[in-house]
């Protein structure tokens, strides 16, 4: 519907390819603007491993800071130019309406999915975890995860297979973003 036709038009705004570089070849994730004035972009830190070169829109990327733990990390991108994301007042609730857009592997065009919040948060071994019914695929971790206003629900972490084989996608808790995220906020 429109507000979905609204919600993608921002995202596009927002959210970039992020290509790295390194003994492996090139590789992909998404990553999102989350600090505009001071060039910051946000991304799953498994997408920034060590020895490797990362660029969003042809700019130098350089990792901030990252969690192991939350993966998640921020990255300077000194130039980067869009519309910074909110996050949602609240945490995400199971069967919210959420939809993602972001960069499959090798793809030069993002890809925007609706879906919704599948289960309540859960302790994983990484962190805590928000169920998502939401279908990505690779190369769409550090997607944004937001709800029908465009603000911003949860973050594409990783997807895992249930016991028949069925794909779930896992996002970070919004209070655990927040909390890392603190620090390097407006």
């Amino acid at each position: 519907g429109q507000d979905w036709e609204r919600v993608a038009a921002q995202l596009d705004a927002s959210v970039f390819r992020m290509e790295m570089a390194g003994a492996d070849g090139v590789a992909g994730c998404s990553a999102w603007l989350f600090n505009a004035s001071d060039d910051l972009v946000v991304t799953a830190e498994h997408c920034t491993p060590a020895a490797v070169t990362f660029t969003i829109d042809d700019l130098h990327a350089e990792v901030v800071a990252s969690s192991v733990e939350l993966d998640i990390a921020v990255l300077h991108v000194e130039g980067i130019t869009g519309t910074a994301l909110t996050f949602r007042a609240g945490p995400a609730v199971s069967g919210m309406r959420v939809a993602t857009i972001g960069y499959p592997m090798g793809s030069l065009d993002p890809i925007f999915r609706a879906g919704w919040v599948a289960g309540p948060a859960v302790r994983l071994p990484t962190g805590v975890g928000v169920l998502l019914d939401l279908h990505v695929q690779s190369g769409q971790s550090g997607s944004p995860v937001v709800d029908r206003d465009g603000a911003l629900v949860t973050m594409v972490r990783r997807t895992l297979m249930d016991p028949l084989y069925r794909p779930i996608t896992m996002g970070i808790s919004s209070l655990d973003m927040l909390g890392f995220l603190e620090p390097y906020a407006q």
